[in-house]
């Protein structure tokens, strides 16, 4: 119950981690794969299944000059190895949907309370890696919906009052706050007057913080202080990518903005529903890579709720 997969996987130090909603977080070692019962190499499985699946078409071709009905195979069919579960922390007792930052030796876990079921743990947790136990734990405010960023040796987590969901933004309250990675003893913290659903991107001085409020806030790692503020006119539930001199921020009205990382002035704006012609709103944040940009719409709710979604990669390198 309560257990569903939400967040992205994190990949680090050979192991894969992520969390799992009421099932906590898993660390699955790759490397260790287990297919009808016994443990193989990854190379051992990939011939394995690639032997049924030979078997299963020439069944079916077989099949198919008796039955011209007969069905086809595909990869339900075939067997599927299973990773190793290295530990496992946290079940039925945190309720984990946002990634989780792997650093070194430690792995960093946002954990949120469930109002309405009254299940799970609004805090901050600190695991060893390599086992999954726990390093410290600091209690949190109100649930950190985008999980935890780090840099050096300050983890920042954001908070919102609020899920996702854009019929909820008024009255939404939402805080950051930065962490000392090796103890978790807190250094400082905001609080806003807005949901702040999305994770802070990071550089060495400097937080970046979407809110709902339709206002991008600039913060000192260091200290807290406030750099700028920003206002795109619509509520942002998706982290900023940045770049050496922009952060990259696309809004629920399905607009993509680029902002001067040291000012917050406008650079640029594109409007992927209006001049694509393509609506809808960005929950996922952007993503930079090689000169390009790339965003992905989600129309599960608001005026465009049904429609096709589209991706759409922005630069001329």
């Amino acid at each position: 119950n309560l257990v569903h997969l939400e967040g992205a996987p994190t990949v680090a130090n050979g192991k894969v981690y992520r969390g799992g909603g009421a099932a906590g977080v898993v660390c699955l070692d790759p490397g260790k794969l287990t297919l009808d019962g016994k443990v193989q190499t990854p190379e051992a499985i990939a011939k394995a299944i690639e032997a049924k699946r030979a078997e299963l078409r020439k069944k079916f071709e077989d099949a198919k000059k008796k039955d011209p009905f007969a069905v086809p195979p595909n990869d339900r069919n075939l067997p599927r190895a299973t990773p190793a579960l290295a530990w496992q922390a946290g079940k039925e007792r945190w309720h984990v949907d946002a990634p989780v930052a792997v650093v070194g030796d430690k792995v960093l876990v946002a954990s949120a309370f469930l109002d309405k079921e009254k299940v799970g743990s609004r805090a901050l947790y600190c695991l060893d890696a390599k086992t999954g136990k726990e390093i410290w734990m600091t209690p949190l405010p109100i649930n950190p919906w985008g999980g935890p960023s780090v840099e050096g040796d300050t983890v920042v987590v954001t908070g919102s009052s609020i899920a996702y969901d854009p019929e909820a933004l008024k009255g939404a309250k939402g805080f950051v706050a930065a962490f000392d990675l090796a103890t978790g003893k807190p250094r400082w913290k905001k609080d806003l007057p807005a949901a702040a659903l999305a994770c802070a991107s990071l550089t060495r001085d400097a937080v970046i913080v979407p809110c709902s409020d339709g206002k991008v806030r600039a913060y000192t790692l260091a200290k807290g202080a406030i750099r700028w503020t920003a206002d795109v006119a619509a509520p942002v539930f998706a982290p900023a990518a940045l770049s050496d001199d922009t952060a990259y921020v696309a809004d629920l009205a399905g607009v993509v903005h680029a902002l001067n990382l040291k000012t917050g002035t406008s650079r640029w704006k594109l409007d992927v529903g209006g001049e694509l012609k393509t609506p809808g709103l960005f929950y996922a944040g952007p993503v930079l890579r090689d000169g390009r940009l790339y965003v992905a719409t989600c129309n599960l709710v608001g005026k465009s709720a049904g429609k096709p979604t589209v991706i759409v990669c922005i630069g001329s390198k």
